[in-house]
């Protein structure tokens, strides 16, 4: 940048200012040359040089930029709705220990949006709470039903003819030989006393007074028979029982 004194140093300066005074009459001025023509060195309100950046290469601004307390919004996405801060990549970031990530189940996703219609047929085959069965072709086994397998062999049993029923430890009453695995018992009787099952002497079940359904687990071949457990034998009253699987 060329300088210039205006006006030459053979004119008379024949004022002064200080700084922030009005402009003299005749003062020198330091300027600058554009190529073409003089230009003057502007300054602002307050002195200081003024500076208009018209082209630059690539200016790197180093340092620490210290922000006071407070709210301003700066740097805050959250108070600057609406400004495109541009694309953001992230290259890297840390979890905490035990913390899940996920992925895009695009399988996964497409099973739910079917879900519905692939399994929709199945409302009809509820009623109520129960679902219905219908058996289009071939057989059904039922596997542990309660039908009786076997019942006493002299039909009802009756105490006060024959074989009275005794008391615990004398004699015996036997009702049947099991054919087949028992896993309950259905009693009925109005002897209304209180009795035991036993197979080989020991008790196997305590039968409810005036009948009634006990679980009882029984082998095939057991003998099974009946004892009075009121000390005394009981030689009046009827009772029957179902062996049932």
């Amino acid at each position: 940048m060329s300088q210039f004194i205006f006006p030459p140093l053979t004119a008379s300066l024949d004022s002064e200012s200080s700084d922030g005074g009005s402009l003299p009459s005749a003062i020198m001025i330091v300027g600058g040359y554009d190529g073409a023509n003089t230009q003057v060195i502007k300054t602002d309100a307050d002195g200081n040089l003024q500076v208009d950046i018209l082209s630059s290469s690539t200016i790197t601004v180093t340092g620490t930029v210290t922000l006071g307390a407070g709210t301003a919004a700066f740097g805050k996405l959250s108070a600057n709705s609406g400004v495109d801060i541009g694309d953001v990549d992230v290259t890297s970031s840390a979890l905490p220990s035990g913390a899940a990530t996920s992925a895009l189940q695009g399988t996964a996703n497409g099973i739910l949006t079917t879900i519905d219609a692939d399994t929709g047929s199945l409302a009809g085959c509820v009623s109520g709470t129960e679902v219905q069965v219908d058996v289009v072709s071939g057989s059904v086994t039922v596997v542990n039903s309660m039908t009786p397998i076997d019942f006493l062999d002299a039909g009802v049993f009756d105490a006060s003819t024959g074989t009275n029923i005794p008391s615990t430890g004398t004699g015996s009453a036997t009702l049947v030989t099991l054919a087949a695995d028992c896993k309950e018992i259905e009693v009925i009787d109005d002897i209304g006393e209180y009795m035991s099952l036993r197979v080989g002497g020991a008790v196997k079940a305590y039968l409810p007074l005036g009948g009634g359904r006990v679980k009882c687990h029984l082998s095939t071949g057991n003998a099974v028979t009946l004892f009075s457990e009121t000390g005394t034998t009981i030689n009046s009253g009827k009772i029957a029982m179902n062996f049932l699987a």
